[in-house]
């Protein structure tokens, strides 16, 4: 037995069936791209004038918004334990 196998020992039934994941409406689908896009250019707008010790902190709160808006999210672990973003 190996750890890597180069073909998967799931066959077609390991899936779930067609249509029985819940699915997004299209406009909100469309919404998300657009936000995501809005927060891709909002991002490339802000970095260059930005002070490289700040950078680091530009690029947490770029990748937060940017999760955001395409309807995830993230929050550190003590945050997310306590309820919190």
């Amino acid at each position: 037995m190996s750890l890597w196998e180069p073909v998967s020992g799931c066959g077609p039934y390991c899936l779930p069936a067609r249509g029985s994941t819940p699915t997004v409406h299209f406009g909100l689908r469309t919404l998300r791209l657009l936000a995501a896009a809005a927060v891709l250019a909002a991002g490339t707008l802000l970095v260059p004038p930005t002070p490289l010790r700040r950078r680091p902190a530009l690029a947490r709160r770029w990748a937060r918004a940017m999760l955001g808006a395409m309807g995830s999210g993230s929050c550190c672990a003590d945050a997310c334990r306590a309820g919190g973003r």
